[in-house]
C-alpha cells in the first residue's frame, strides 16, 4: 500500500481556509488509513511503504513533484532494502497522532529519509 502522507514537518499552522482544510484532510486519511490496517484480521498479508517524512508544503503545491518523486524513490529502495516486505507493519511515520493499545503494528525500522 503506498500512502501519500501528509505535511509532518510544517513550522506553522497552514494559513487560509482552503490549506487548513486540505491539510486536516490529509491528516484524516491518515488517521483513517492507520485505523483501517490495525482492524484488518490477521490472517489478511499487507504492507505498508513509509510515506515521506519530513514533508513539507501543502497538498496542493506541485512545485516540488520531481524532487518529492525522487524522494519516494529512494525512500521505498531503502525500505525493500530494509527488509520492509518481510514485517507486516504500520510505519510510525503513518500514524499523524499517537493512539494507545497499538500493540506491535507500528515500524519502527522504517527508514527516514
Amino acid at each position: 500500500m503506498l500512502q501519500a502522507g501528509y505535511a509532518c514537518a510544517r513550522e506553522a499552522p497552514p494559513s487560509g481556509a482552503i490549506a487548513s482544510a486540505l491539510h486536516a484532510l490529509t491528516l484524516l486519511i491518515a488517521r483513517q488509513v492507520t485505523h483501517e490496517l490495525e482492524s484488518l484480521d490477521g490472517s489478511i498479508d499487507y504492507h505498508v511503504v513509509p510515506p515521506l517524512c519530513p514533508l513539507i508544503g501543502s497538498p496542493y503545491d506541485f512545485s516540488h513533484t520531481s524532487e518529492l518523486i525522487e524522494r519516494a524513490r529512494e525512500s521505498t529502495d531503502a525500505w525493500l532494502a530494509g527488509g520492509g516486505l518481510e514485517r507486516r507493519a504500520i510505519p510510525t511515520r503513518c500514524v499523524p497522532t499517537p493512539t494507545p493499545n497499538r500493540g506491535n503494528r507500528l515500524d519502527p525500522h522504517a527508514p527516514s529519509l
